[in-house]
């Protein structure tokens, strides 16, 4: 099993993650082991970052669920 990130991975992360400088958290989801921002972008729109730590981190265009948030993300928000 990878443990760590390449300088390749990281870098690109970066480049993805560039996009949401300046964006606002609209809701949170936690979903199971997975963590859901609802990103709202100046001059951009919605975007979902969805992260699963210690496997991925990605920008979606789309919620996949619509589960009710837990009472941790309602403290949160």
């Amino acid at each position: 099993m990878k443990t760590s990130l390449s300088s390749i991975e990281l870098s690109i992360i970066t480049k993805e993650l560039q996009s949401i400088i300046g964006a606002k958290i609209d809701k949170i989801y936690d979903i199971d082991e997975e963590m859901l921002f609802m990103l709202h972008i100046p001059n951009t729109g919605k975007k979902v970052l969805r992260i699963v730590p210690g496997k991925f981190i990605f920008l979606s265009d789309e919620k996949e669920s619509s589960e009710k948030p837990s009472s941790f993300c309602m403290a949160l928000r």
